[in-house]
């Protein structure tokens, strides 16, 4: 890991700058080849009203891991804190967010999955390549994002 760590960092066509959009526009502008982002950075860019950013997002292409162990799917996860002061209203916001209706409103912006079914993609989904889902656990991610860090740090990965 540490080898491969420290020859990603070698290949960088300069310092890591900016987020993921930044990333997106050094690769339309030809001063790198490749980034790792979510996809929702990019399917932001092909659906927004700005010409230069769908420029930006038809300057591009995404491609998805489809090896053996597939594509990272993130979680977007939500809780209540033990000292939330309107807990009930805090819990029904969160059902909220998990029923049709809320699910919607919240991917229309976010460009993420939804997590419910029936729900439709949002604008913009229906443009990404077909990808296999990674079945690793994602407790193994929390296990070893530490060793993992630790790792990126020493090969100077910023």
């Amino acid at each position: 890991a540490q080898a491969w760590a420290g020859a990603v960092v070698g290949n960088f066509a300069r310092d890591p700058a900016g987020g993921a959009t930044a990333q997106l526009e050094s690769i339309a502008a030809g001063e790198c080849a490749i980034a790792l982002i979510n996809h929702y950075y990019w399917v932001r860019l092909a659906t927004s009203r700005s010409s230069g950013q769908r420029a930006t997002a038809d300057a591009t292409k995404l491609i998805f891991p489809s090896n053996e162990y597939g594509t990272h799917v993130n979680v977007t996860g939500a809780g209540v804190a033990a000292n939330a002061p309107n807990r009930e209203g805090a819990i029904a916001f969160l059902e909220f967010l998990t029923r049709p209706e809320g699910q919607k409103l919240l991917i229309s912006e976010t460009k993420e999955f939804p997590m419910v079914e029936g729900v439709e993609l949002p604008e913009g989904l229906d443009r990404l390549p077909p990808f296999p889902t990674s079945s690793v656990a994602l407790t193994k991610f929390g296990e070893n994002q530490a060793r993992a860090q630790a790792v990126y740090d020493r090969a100077g990965w910023k």
